[in-house]
C-alpha cells in the first residue's frame, strides 16, 4: 500500500473492549467520573469535527492517568490547530493535535481550572479572566504535536508515538484516550479524559 499517493490504511477504532477489560470496568464504575465512564462513552459516539473554524480549538476537562494500579487525576487540556496540505499526508486532515496539562505549579490557571471546566460543561461562560482559560488560549510550547486522521468507525486517531483516539460525546465535549504504549501488553495504562472546547 502506498499511503503517499493517498491511500488511506484501514484505521481501526480504539478497542473499547480489551480496555474495559484490563481496567475491570463495571456498570457502577462507568457511571461515575474516571477512565470507565470516558470508555462507556465513547462506546455510543459521534464524529467529532476537528478541524475547528478559527483554526485553533481548544480544549480543557479533566483527565485520569492510569499507571498500573494507580490512577491520577489531572486537568487536561488539548489543541486542534490547522496546518498546510503540505505539512500532512493525503490521507490525513489537515490539523494537528497535541495533548497537555495544567500543573499544580502553574497556582492561579491549576485553582482556577474547575470552575472553568464547571462552566463550559453546562455550556456557560466562564468568569472574566479566568487564569486556566487564559493559560490555555495563550499557550504556544505544545508538545507531541502530531498529525491526525479517521479511523473506519467514528474516531480520530492522531499518529504521534502514544497511539490516541478521539470522538464527540452527546453533550458536545470529546472523549480522549491515549495509550502509554503501542505495546500490547500495556493496553490499559494511559490517559483517560473528557474535554470542553474553550475556543473554536
Amino acid at each position: 500500500m502506498n499511503e503517499g499517493l493517498g491511500n488511506p490504511p484501514r484505521l481501526a477504532d480504539i478497542d473499547i473492549e480489551t480496555l474495559e477489560k484490563g481496567l475491570s470496568c463495571s456498570p457502577a464504575a462507568a457511571a461515575k467520573p474516571g477512565p470507565c465512564k470516558v470508555l462507556a462513552t465513547m462506546e455510543k459516539c459521534n464524529d467529532w469535527n476537528a478541524v475547528s473554524p478559527s483554526g485553533d480549538g481548544r480544549y480543557i476537562g479533566h483527565g485520569w492517568l492510569v499507571a498500573g494500579a494507580t490512577t491520577m487525576d489531572i486537568v487536561t487540556i488539548l489543541r486542534s490547530h490547522s496546518v498546510p496540505r503540505t505539512e500532512v499526508k493525503p490521507w490525513q486532515l489537515p490539523i494537528k493535535i497535541a495533548i497537555g496539562s495544567i500543573e499544580k505549579e502553574s497556582l492561579q490557571p491549576f485553582v482556577q481550572s474547575e470552575r472553568a471546566i464547571s462552566a463550559f460543561a453546562r455550556h456557560d461562560v466562564p468568569p472574566p479572566k479566568n487564569a486556566a482559560v487564559e493559560l490555555l488560549k495563550t499557550k504556544s510550547d505544545w508538545k507531541d504535536d502530531a498529525p491526525a486522521a479517521k479511523t473506519m468507525g467514528s474516531m480520530i486517531e492522531t499518529m504521534g508515538e502514544r497511539p490516541t483516539y478521539i470522538c464527540q460525546g452527546p453533550g458536545q465535549q470529546i472523549e480522549v484516550v491515549q495509550q502509554a504504549s503501542a505495546d500490547i501488553g500495556l493496553k490499559s495504562d494511559g490517559l483517560y479524559a473528557e474535554l470542553w472546547a474553550a475556543s473554536w
